[in-house]
């Protein structure tokens, strides 16, 4: 998120399709164009076991929102581009996806395991280990009151192992500034024996983590 943030900031014009606006939006976009979430529209996804799946908006969008499939398509037009000339969703699926090659889609998704040795981190790293919490993962689910109520949407913690906190000297409760990427993040300890020594788990799609660096390398953690 660092990253795409620091991009978008040094472009010449930034263009936001989105259908929420925050004052963050406001600091570094110079036009916004309000889409319809994806329960308002149609489209088509492939699940993870290779499925195709479409489906049909509950409600029609709110006020002038459009889906930001019509919205990229406007904006082919406009700019005279090919391939943007669609009148539907469907349309588009049939397109990408004709239906003889429906019938056994093989996306490409295996169990097989490629094994990959991760270079060896300096002497005071710590290695991330990451998630992505189910009420943290959709811009729905993020904006429903009564979902951020639950457990699930608890605030991520830096949980570690009791040995690597004694290490640090860190005690449970405590606050830690995580030091990863192009940010720093400060969050709670917690103790936690299941995670292995020498690494620390840290929630992804949080605002209080979403500017660290990615889900899974190495980091620095410290008391505050």
């Amino acid at each position: 998120p660092a990253q795409s943030a620091l991009a978008i900031r040094q472009a010449d014009l930034a263009i936001v399709v989105t259908p929420f606006f925050s004052e963050a939006i406001s600091e570094y976009a110079d036009v916004v164009l309000p889409a319809a979430p994806f329960s308002e529209t149609s489209g088509t996804f492939i699940n993870a076991e290779g499925r195709v799946q479409s489906f049909e908006g509950a409600c029609r969008p709110l006020g002038e929102a459009r889906p930001a499939w019509k919205i990229f398509c406007a904006l082919g037009k406009l700019l005279e581009l090919p391939g943007f000339d669609y009148a539907s969703s469907a349309e588009a699926r049939e397109k990408i996806l004709p239906s003889a090659c429906v019938e056994g889609l093989d996306n490409g998704l295996k169990n097989a395991f490629t094994p990959w040795e991760a270079p060896w981190p300096a002497p005071d790293a710590l290695q991330r280990v990451s998630d992505v919490p189910v009420y943290f993962s959709d811009s729905l689910v993020r904006r429903a009151s009564a979902l951020q109520k639950t457990r699930d949407a608890a605030p991520p913690e830096a949980r570690m192992h009791p040995k690597t906190l004694e290490r640090l000297e860190i005690s449970e409760g405590d606050r830690v500034t995580i030091r990863q990427g192009y940010a720093n993040a400060i969050l709670k300890a917690r103790s936690d024996a299941t995670l292995p020594e020498g690494s620390v788990r840290v929630a992804a799609a949080h605002p209080l983590s979403a500017g660290l660096g990615d889900m899974f390398g190495t980091l620095l953690a410290a008391r505050a």
